[in-house]
């Protein structure tokens, strides 16, 4: 065999092969590898589905987060407009929908809500415009698209577009379902027949009208006011026994929940009424006969809100003066309207002593006469001024207020420039006819909401805005060229503001009266006896709160502790007659053209004299 070496040692082999020596650990190591293989996809299995959930968890948070974000920035809209600060609502209302998103282009609830409380911000600003734009979108996002429809037809309305409003208001209603009216129904109706009236389309205001109350669907509420509405389209025809039969049955809607029909009851009643005030007059001759024997007093005062309007003033005005005449006393007119003054009575009252006149102008400017329904021109008051002088008087009051609804600094210089006008007429009478220096007296009271009128909704200013109108009146007065012969007062701050509590005051304003007299508030119509601190601290005390009472905006749908007293007058009357004087617009005089109040059902006063 050669020399090769011979290996001894034989392999240990198995049947495959391999070395079996090796065969254990090699498959160790595989087993190993296997594992460590199997350990790596768990744990990235596991990181992946950690990593996920983390993922999945924060999205959610975010969401959260965000969701939490647009609901706080809703609220906070909503209370800012149930405040007053439509412009801060629109604000947060726009950050909310920003925040919401909607990126997929699908309608959404939420931003169909936001959108109809930026809708009625919008209509508290008078944007129209946007609000109708705004009831587009909200339609777009799924909501309710015959109100969307309806609260168009008010938008249109208040834009001066008749047609738009009429077809926007038929369009809702061919869409409604049988025997059902969705919101905004009633304000679209009203504001389609307004307009319809404001356009002198008095035939399609009336058929409006009349479908909606043959359809059965309004209630009495709505039933008060279209009646009114319609009652305003028969005087505007002149159909006024018409319009005063839809009166009635407007207030009997309203107050005793029925139809009143033909309203013959009220006209039976009337009937009975006296057409003239005979007896009023001899009441009236007897009281002051009476007063000033048993007085001792030199003066008589007639102090009604106009006593001009009163028809018998010359022959009481005559009674009194040959009644009196040669004892020394003097009849006072302290609340003539100056557009209706009267020569012959001012000049038999000067017959007895010569007085100072009071006109009331209310307001410095005309628009301001205009919101507060005044109805007196500038040439009215100079008028009444110049016939004042002739006449022989040199010195005139005039009554005025500051804080008026939708006051502005050029109302208030309008106090002294009206002054100053006054005071040139004076001067414009020649010299040698003139009685002496002419003194015209400013007096300005601060507005307080009285309630039964249209300013119960108005908003009080506060002691420090009121002392601030008083001070630029009186800047203004001491620019003035004839400023020697006019003088301004202004009534006390504080003594307004407590007024304005106990004006619009509820039960709870009566604990603070009985505690305040406990603490020695007593006879504080004087100005030396009246304690200020005393009433605060009563307040304090009782824990009422003042601006609750005064400075607080109201809605038109609040419930006012007064509304269970009948006047008479509606309140829907009164709530169209703020509306108008938020828009500028003058009523006409109860003489001139019945405007609906609902008074009439008393049966009795201008409503039945031959005025109308």
């Amino acid at each position: 065999m050669g020399n090769r070496p011979v290996n001894r040692r034989r392999r240990n082999t198995g049947r495959t092969g391999h070395y079996r020596g090796s065969s254990r650990s090699d498959t160790l190591r595989r087993r190993k590898r296997r594992n460590r293989r199997l350990k790596a996809v768990f744990l990235w299995l596991v990181c992946i589905v950690l990593t996920g959930l983390v993922i999945f968890g924060a999205v959610k948070l975010v969401g959260k987060f965000a969701g939490s974000g647009k609901d706080k920035l809703r609220k906070d809209g909503i209370e800012k407009l149930n405040a007053g600060d439509p412009e801060g609502a629109i604000a947060d209302l726009d950050a909310a929908l920003e925040k919401a998103g909607n990126k997929s282009n699908k309608p959404s609830g939420f931003n169909a809500d936001v959108l109809w409380y930026r809708a009625e911000a919008e209509l508290l600003l008078k944007d129209y415009e946007a609000a109708s734009h705004t009831y587009d979108l909200i339609a777009e996002q799924g909501g309710d698209k015959i109100s969307c429809l309806y609260m168009k037809a008010v938008c249109v309305e208040k834009l001066g577009d008749k047609d738009s409003a009429v077809s926007y208001y038929r369009e809702a209603l061919g869409q409604e379902k049988e025997g059902s009216r969705s919101a905004g129904f009633e304000e679209a109706l009203i504001a389609a027949g307004s307009a319809c009236v404001n356009g002198q389309d008095f035939d399609t205001a009336k058929s409006l009208y009349e479908e909606a109350l043959n359809s059965g669907k309004t209630g009495e509420k709505l039933d008060s006011r279209i009646y009114n509405q319609l009652g305003l389209c028969q005087m505007a025809e002149e159909d006024y026994n018409t319009a005063a039969d839809s009166f009635d049955k407007g207030y009997n809607a309203l107050i005793t929940g029925y139809k009143a029909g033909t309203g013959a009851e009220l006209d039976q009643a009337a009937a009975a009424v006296p057409q003239e005030d005979i007896q009023g007059m001899t009441l009236l001759k007897e009281l002051a006969y009476k007063m000033l024997k048993s007085t001792g007093h030199e003066e008589i005062s007639l102090s009604s809100l106009s006593s001009s309007d009163y028809r018998s003033l010359e022959e009481l005005v005559t009674f009194l003066i040959d009644t009196f005449h040669g004892k020394g006393v003097n009849v006072s007119l302290p609340s003539l309207r100056i557009d209706a003054f009267s020569l012959d009575v001012m000049s038999k009252v000067q017959d007895v002593k010569k007085s100072s006149l009071t006109f009331a102008p209310e307001a410095g400017s005309q628009r301001l006469r205009n919101v507060i329904n005044k109805g007196l021109t500038e040439e009215d008051i100079l008028n009444g001024s110049a016939l004042a002088f002739k006449g022989g008087w040199n010195r005139v009051k005039l009554y005025f207020m500051l804080g008026l609804p939708t006051e502005t600094v050029e109302d208030m210089e309008g106090i002294a420039l009206l002054s100053e006008k006054i005071a040139e007429k004076y001067y414009e009478i020649p010299k040698d006819q003139r009685n002496g220096k002419v003194q015209v007296v400013a007096s300005t009271s601060f507005f307080v909401p009285k309630p039964f009128t249209p300013f119960q909704w108005a908003q009080m200013s506060t002691k420090e805005e009121f002392l601030g109108k008083a001070r630029v009146v009186n800047h203004k007065m001491h620019e003035m060229l004839n400023h020697k012969s006019l003088k301004y007062n202004w009534h006390e701050a504080d003594v307004t503001v407590l007024e304005g509590v106990l004006a619009r005051g509820d039960r709870k304003v009566a604990a603070v009266i009985e505690e305040a007299y406990r603490q020695g508030a007593l006879y504080d119509a004087w100005s030396e006896t009246f304690k200020n601190d005393v009433w605060m601290d009563a307040f304090e005390t009782c824990g009422v709160d003042i601006d609750f009472y005064t400075t607080r905006a109201r809605s038109l749908d609040e419930v006012f502790p007064w509304d269970f007293i009948d006047t008479g007058v509606t309140k829907e009357f009164l709530k169209r007659e703020w509306i108008n004087a938020t828009k500028e617009t003058v009523t006409p005089n109860c003489r001139m053209r019945c405007s609906g109040c609902g008074v009439r059902r008393f049966g009795g006063g201008v409503c039945y004299e031959d005025q109308n």
